[in-house]
């Protein structure tokens, strides 16, 4: 079974600041339905408790139009009941909104929430424009870059703690910028990786890293291994932002997965999960 659980639309704010307001969601089912998908999943940016426009949270959705989306991504799928059309969010994790982010997630008939650090500290964890990326890192000390990492993966283990998500999205994505410190974290890693089995939640494949200076998929080999053996589920999303991208390293994804013996995917309806064949 095809399934991609990781999709931006042009209602996500850093789709709008990109120009990119013909990526509606009908876009990405036709698309879809074109590349053979059986099931994807709508995870626009959502960020609870940020200013309108507020930088560094300027990618999410404008909390007004949430109703529009959730109505538009019903509609279309009784428009296209031949491909199964799940309404998700990606949602960022800020701890001092934690009960405001419970009470929101409980208004709206969501099939799946991801969860995803992409700021601590005031910071993006990367660099989404490619020409600042370098002069983000460029001379920070090791020590500094070393600290960077462990304060994500203590954000992802309160994430984890929280009760509120379904999905840890993109795990490693605090090295998609290629800077990783030489000081070894693995014990920090599977202490994270203990906590996401404890909280039995599921963790993403995502593809966009093979797109990042990275160029690896998230999470790597030897982590997704360590997924393996804890029990963990595993779902698989392209991170896509175009239309195009609606498949994109998908089969690189599939065979990762294969690669450390999965045979089945998490898949999401009303916040339950079960499981589907690869």
């Amino acid at each position: 079974m095809k399934i991609n659980y990781h999709i931006h639309t042009s209602y996500s704010g850093d789709m709008i600041l990109e120009g990119r307001l013909s990526e509606t969601p009908e876009k990405y089912i036709l698309a879809a339905i074109e590349k053979g998908f059986d099931e994807i999943c709508f995870t626009d940016h959502v960020v609870i408790g940020r200013q309108k426009n507020e930088y560094p949270y300027d990618y999410a959705m404008d909390a007004e139009r949430i109703p529009e989306y959730v109505r538009e991504i019903k509609a279309l799928a009784k428009k296209y009941p031949n491909i199964k059309i799940r309404i998700g969010i990606e949602l960022d994790w800020l701890p001092e909104h934690i009960n405001e982010a419970k009470a929101f997630i409980k208004k709206f008939p969501f099939d799946c929430v991801l969860g995803s650090v992409h700021v601590f500290d005031g910071y993006k964890t990367e660099n989404v424009v490619p020409e600042k990326i370098e002069a983000f890192w460029s001379g920070k000390p090791e020590e500094e870059i070393y600290a960077r990492h462990v304060a994500y993966y203590r954000a992802l283990q309160d994430l984890a703690k929280s009760g509120i998500f379904d999905v840890i999205a993109h795990l490693d994505a605090i090295n998609r910028d290629g800077y990783v410190p030489k000081k070894s974290f693995w014990p920090l890693i599977e202490e994270t990786i203990d906590v996401i089995a404890k909280a039995k939640l599921c963790v993403e494949i995502n593809t966009k890293g093979l797109r990042k200076p990275i160029k690896k998929i998230h999470p790597s080999p030897e982590i997704l291994a360590l997924c393996k053996k804890k029990g963990i589920p595993v779902t698989i999303g392209t991170d896509a932002h175009w239309a195009r991208e609606i498949d994109l390293h998908y089969e690189e994804g599939i065979n990762l997965i294969r690669s450390v013996g999965y045979e089945r995917l998490a898949v999401f309806e009303g916040r339950k999960r079960s499981f589907v064949k690869i």
